[in-house]
């Protein structure tokens, strides 16, 4: 629509550009999110100059692409996209309070808890300030502050923000909004954190109940939910709960997606695991070994996932009563570590 408005080389159908890639990376769409990132680089590099909004959307398209906020590459290119929004638009501008946004999880994601924190306990003073409270964008940041506090050992901070986001996401966005979902999701994070699983479990229950109906049995939200919820439900009380439901991942993404599909290969190591767990060990070692080829197969030796698989594997051998294999492959991954300096 902006194309057919604006004109294809129009700083607004640039921007609308960079928001169709978010929607993108959202739901999975990896092949058209980076054609797409390509196509508006290459518009934002014909209509930049040294001060303008278009260089803006470049600075963020740039610190995307250094990664996922995992090196100091990254970081400083938010800071500086940061620093041109403030000189740019100003302190409370709408780019500049996403620029913000977008470095705080850049920080939390390289480990710099603290400064996340501090930051993203500025940025909800400004959103406060320029939106009101009820605003989805002051939500999604009231929601983030929530995480760093839980980030930062702030437990009964994090929990008691959390309650009060899911509150107003539910009365003003309603119960099936993403953001809803969200932080019914992290509200469990913190009732796990002090022991309250049955709330947590609660929780994540319905989670899955409406992501069942809104994003259909194979959608990534929908796998997701599921996950967590398994992994919520501890060996102690809820392991028979939490094999049934990783048998009924792993059933679902055999059925939509490739036998090496990377998520695919993880939801066989869990559900192995869980049978280890439950003592089913032939099941757990027919399940496990042919996922652990694919494993070697796709991926270098000293991975950490490997590393997972491999010793989840010697353990199955080993409860099982075959310790030949299970001396194998701890030799294999010994010969890792010692490659690896640990």
């Amino acid at each position: 629509m902006r194309r057919k408005l604006l004109g294809p080389e129009h700083a607004d159908t640039l921007a609308a550009m960079y928001n169709l890639t978010l929607s993108y990376a959202e739901t999975g769409r990896r092949k058209e999110e980076s054609e797409l990132r390509r196509e508006a680089l290459a518009l934002d590099r014909r209509l930049a100059g040294a001060s303008s909004v278009p260089s803006l959307v470049y600075k963020r398209f740039l610190a995307d692409d250094l990664g996922a906020g995992l090196d100091g590459g990254t970081i400083e290119a938010r800071r500086d996209a940061l620093a041109f929004a403030r000189r740019e638009s100003g302190p409370e501008h709408t780019a500049t309070l996403w620029a913000m946004t977008e470095l705080a999880q850049s920080l939390s994601d390289a480990g710099h808890k603290e400064e996340a924190l501090r930051m993203r306990q500025e940025l909800l003073s400004l959103r406060e300030k320029t939106s009101p409270p009820n605003h989805p964008d002051t939500l999604f940041t009231k929601a983030n502050l929530a995480q760093s506090l839980y980030d930062n050992g702030r437990l009964d901070e994090a929990l008691k923000l959390r309650e009060e986001v899911l509150a107003l996401d539910r009365e003003h966005l309603g119960r099936e909004h993403k953001y809803t979902l969200w932080a019914m999701s992290e509200l469990a994070q913190s009732h796990i954190a002090k022991g309250r699983r049955d709330e947590a479990h609660r929780l994540l229950e319905e989670v899955v109940e409406i992501r069942r109906k809104t994003d259909g049995p194979a959608g990534a939200h929908m796998l997701e939910a599921m996950h967590q919820l398994a992994g919520a439900y501890g060996e102690a009380d809820g392991l028979p709960k939490q094999v049934a439901l990783r048998e009924e991942i792993l059933r679902i993404r055999r059925g939509a997606f490739p036998a090496d599909d990377p998520d695919t290969l993880a939801a066989t190591t869990y559900l192995a695991n869980c049978y280890r767990a439950s003592r089913r060990l032939k099941e757990a070692i027919e399940l496990q070994e042919p996922a652990l080829a694919a494993i070697r197969r796709a991926l270098p030796a000293g991975h950490p996932f490997l590393i997972d698989a491999l010793t989840n594997m010697a353990a199955c051998y080993e409860l099982n009563g075959q310790p030949e294999k299970a001396i194998q492959l701890r030799g294999e991954l010994a010969g890792m570590r010692e490659r690896n300096g640990k």
